[in-house]
């Protein structure tokens, strides 16, 4: 991407809730994440070579800022800022972990986007990701357990939500 002239990258993703107030269909645009992956490669340095980047605040603050207001104008609830855990997958959570994670104060769970974040920062790429939440992973136990069949109906449902309220502020303009 670098070698390209990539200057900005967005990352977009389906992510559990993993608070009461951030429900299925709503959008956050988190700015820290906890690294929960272990197989992944998380640098482009290696072979004795040493780069020792920055990674306090992990996102664009720009780009984070567009983002926000983007999802606002397109009438998304959107959630501004956030931390976001990425584990490892493909499995989903259990509920032990589930729970753990809450008590850490995350906001939302993924499977992507940390890695993506510290390779960017390496490249000198702006970087902010737009994360969609889709179910409770398992930890409401009320709202039931998160299936990959759930994920893909919430996304479909809010697609198609952002396409019909896209196209009426169109025709009311």
């Amino acid at each position: 991407m670098k070698k390209l002239g990539v200057q900005w990258i967005i990352g977009v993703s389906a992510v559990g809730s993993m608070k009461e107030s951030i429900h299925p269909g709503e959008m956050v645009v988190p700015n820290q994440f906890i690294d929960q992956t272990k197989g992944r490669p998380n640098t482009f340095f290696d072979d004795g070579i040493v780069g020792h980047i920055s990674f306090a605040d992990p996102v664009c603050p720009t780009l984070s800022r567009i983002l926000y207001e983007a999802g606002k104008e397109a009438g998304v609830t959107v959630h501004k800022d956030g931390t976001y855990i990425c584990i490892e997958g493909p499995q989903f959570s259990t509920r032990a972990e589930s729970r753990l994670y809450r008590t850490w104060g995350v906001d939302i769970i993924g499977m992507t986007n940390l890695p993506e974040a510290r390779l960017a920062r390496e490249a000198e790429i702006c970087y902010s990701t737009i994360a969609f939440a889709t179910d409770y992973d398992c930890w409401y136990e009320a709202a039931g357990d998160v299936s990959i069949g759930d994920v893909l109906r919430i996304l479909a449902e809010s697609t198609k939500r952002q396409e019909c309220d896209s196209t009426s502020n169109q025709t009311s303009s």
